[in-house]
Protein backbone atom coordinates (compact mmCIF):
# COMPACT_ATOMS: atom_id res chain seq x y z
CA UNK A 1 0.00 0.00 0.00
CA UNK A 2 1.11 3.04 -1.13
CA UNK A 3 1.54 5.76 2.26
CA UNK A 4 0.84 9.57 0.68
CA UNK A 5 2.80 12.72 2.30
CA UNK A 6 0.40 14.29 4.93
CA UNK A 7 -0.26 18.33 5.68
CA UNK A 8 2.90 17.67 8.49
CA UNK A 9 5.40 16.41 6.12
CA UNK A 10 8.14 18.26 4.34
CA UNK A 11 10.68 16.92 1.50
CA UNK A 12 13.07 17.71 -1.01
CA UNK A 13 11.38 18.93 -3.90
CA UNK A 14 13.77 18.84 -6.92
CA UNK A 15 12.09 21.50 -8.86
CA UNK A 16 12.34 24.14 -6.56
CA UNK A 17 15.77 22.58 -5.11
CA UNK A 18 14.38 22.97 -1.02
CA UNK A 19 12.51 21.17 1.08
CA UNK A 20 8.38 21.95 0.63
CA UNK A 21 5.42 21.26 2.31
CA UNK A 22 2.77 19.30 0.50
CA UNK A 23 0.66 22.62 0.48
CA UNK A 24 3.25 24.05 -1.55
CA UNK A 25 3.43 20.78 -3.92
CA UNK A 26 0.14 21.29 -4.34
CA UNK A 27 0.19 24.72 -5.40
CA UNK A 28 3.02 23.99 -8.20
CA UNK A 29 0.62 21.10 -9.10
CA UNK A 30 -2.20 23.82 -9.98
CA UNK A 31 -0.03 26.30 -11.59
CA UNK A 32 1.80 23.46 -13.59
CA UNK A 33 -1.52 22.57 -15.27
CA UNK A 34 -3.05 25.83 -15.12
CA UNK A 35 -5.45 25.58 -12.73
CA UNK A 36 -4.51 28.98 -11.13
CA UNK A 37 -1.96 31.48 -12.26
CA UNK A 38 2.02 31.52 -11.73
CA UNK A 39 1.51 34.62 -9.70
CA UNK A 40 0.32 33.12 -6.81
CA UNK A 41 3.42 31.88 -6.06
CA UNK A 42 6.57 34.37 -4.89
CA UNK A 43 8.61 32.58 -7.56
CA UNK A 44 8.40 31.60 -10.77
CA UNK A 45 9.25 27.91 -12.52
CA UNK A 46 9.67 26.61 -15.77
CA UNK A 47 6.63 24.77 -16.76
CA UNK A 48 8.39 22.24 -19.45
CA UNK A 49 10.90 21.11 -16.40
CA UNK A 50 8.26 21.01 -13.85
CA UNK A 51 6.33 18.57 -15.82
CA UNK A 52 9.38 16.74 -16.58
CA UNK A 53 9.88 16.24 -12.66
CA UNK A 54 6.78 16.16 -11.31
CA UNK A 55 5.29 13.19 -13.14
CA UNK A 56 7.71 11.44 -11.83
CA UNK A 57 7.69 12.62 -8.09
CA UNK A 58 6.37 10.51 -5.42
CA UNK A 59 5.15 12.82 -4.11
CA UNK A 60 2.90 14.32 -6.80
CA UNK A 61 -0.23 13.81 -5.27
CA UNK A 62 -2.01 14.46 -8.96
CA UNK A 63 -0.03 12.66 -11.02
CA UNK A 64 -1.73 10.41 -13.51
CA UNK A 65 -1.89 6.84 -12.35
Amino acid sequence: MEVLPTPFDNYFCSLIGKEIDVELCYDVQMIRHRFIKMSALDFEFDRDNAHKLCENCFFNQLKDK
